[in-house]
């Protein structure tokens, strides 16, 4: 055995040169030391009840995951990206439920605001506890989104308080319809208590597990260090997450708008619906109990948009035209089919046709449609439906379909 530093003979065993006097132990090949702390190991290991040869806690050997089985460079659950996707899945599912039952409480309100099926009272408590309850679904769904999509460590904490307002004003809202409820129907009692228990139940499970996720698999720690005082830079920090994705979804609606204005010969970004029918659209309308005619906004405000683009307007999408309806009780849809029938008709010598109908003449049927049960409103659909049918074709044609 010779010295690391001076190249001497020593003797094997030896701590220190008896040349140069270094300490063995220090060299860059220097032997394992022997055992002084891990306590309970089985031989040249330096940690507590490993069987030897590792370096983890509790592992089987030649493994560098925390409780792995060994020789594995998979990703499981307890490493950051195994991590994330727990957590995303957990944003999702929740945000798929918050989701669903958004859809049925705005269903019901729109129902009870258009037809208006209730006296005066019951009327009135859907509007004061009816449309808080679909905002704060709506609001819970895109928090949950961007805690999947767009979380960071910068941003969490703030995403975090968002989320925790969100289902506190769910609770909040059901306990003031519990009480109002109670006070006019005492006999609504234990359907509404039960109500609220589900209300607490769901935001317990999706805020604590999401807190918990982030916590104890990705081993952040959430609101560490802050008090109420940094709570406004952490809602800041939530509110440039939403700018952010917004002005990335913006740059990828303007690649989409040029592309469109100098699309490649043959090729479309994808098929447009060119086979919309009035009869199709009621006997649909019926049996899906209204959701299809939601169907039918999306995917009308997504082909025009697509065909449309480059005309400086742009058609609002399903949720814009579901949350200004509800302000606007009911109005927004007369503007929403006026703007798009005026969008068409000015759209149409772009691709060489000859379309009729402006939005006036929608307006029109859709006015004298409140004074023949409807039917002046089905008219409108479908000039509607058959002047986008046509710029679709066209579209479609345009890009090679």
């Amino acid at each position: 055995m010779r010295c690391w530093k001076c190249g001497a003979d020593v003797g094997e065993g030896s701590v220190y040169c008896g040349a140069c006097g270094a300490n063995l132990r220090d060299g860059p090949h220097a032997p394992p030391p022997p055992d002084m702390d891990g306590w309970g190991s089985d031989g040249g290991s330096d940690n507590w009840g490993s069987d030897g040869g590792s370096d983890n806690w509790g592992s089987d050997g030649g493994s560098d995951n925390w409780g792995s089985d060994g020789g594995s460079g998979g990703q499981d659950w307890r490493s950051p990206g195994g991590g994330e996707n727990l957590l995303k899945a957990l944003c999702l599912v929740c945000a798929v439920s918050y989701g669903g039952r958004t859809i049925l409480t705005l269903l019901y309100v729109m129902r009870s605001i258009l037809f208006g099926y209730m006296n005066w009272f019951g009327n009135l408590r859907v509007m004061l506890f009816g449309v808080p309850l679909v905002l704060l679904g709506a609001w819970m769904c895109l928090i949950l989104a961007m805690l999947a999509f767009r979380r960071t460590q910068k941003n969490s904490d703030g995403l975090l308080l968002c989320l925790g307002c969100g289902a506190g004003g769910l609770i909040l809202v059901r306990l003031l319809g519990l009480l109002v409820n109670v006070a006019v129907y005492p006999g609504s009692f234990s359907s509404q208590l039960q109500t609220l228990l589900n209300t607490v139940l769901g935001a317990a499970i999706t805020f604590g597990g999401v807190c918990l996720i982030i916590r104890f698999v990705l081993g952040e720690l959430p609101f560490a260090g802050k008090g109420p005082e940094d709570f406004s830079d952490a809602f800041r920090e939530a509110f440039t997450a939403f700018r952010e994705a917004g002005a990335q979804a913006n740059r990828r609606r303007q690649q989409q708008d040029s592309y469109n204005q100098n699309p490649a010969p043959g090729y479309g970004p994808f098929h447009l619906k060119t086979d919309r029918s009035l009869p199709v659209y009621i006997l649909l309308t019926l049996v899906t109990c209204g959701i299809y005619g939601y169907y039918t906004i999306y995917t009308l405000a997504r082909d025009v948009n697509a065909a449309c683009s480059g005309d400086g307007q742009h058609t609002p999408g399903l949720l814009q035209f579901i949350l200004l309806n509800l302000v606007t009780c009911g109005l927004y849809t007369f503007y929403w089919n006026y703007s798009l029938g005026n969008r068409l008709f000015n759209n149409g010598p772009r691709y060489g046709l000859n379309i009729q109908e402006t939005g006036a003449t929608i307006l029109l049927w859709m006015l004298v449609g409140m004074l023949s049960c409807g039917i002046g409103s089905l008219v409108a659909l479908f000039f509607i439906f058959r002047n986008a049918n046509a710029i679709c074709a066209a579209y479609n044609y345009h890009h090679g379909y």
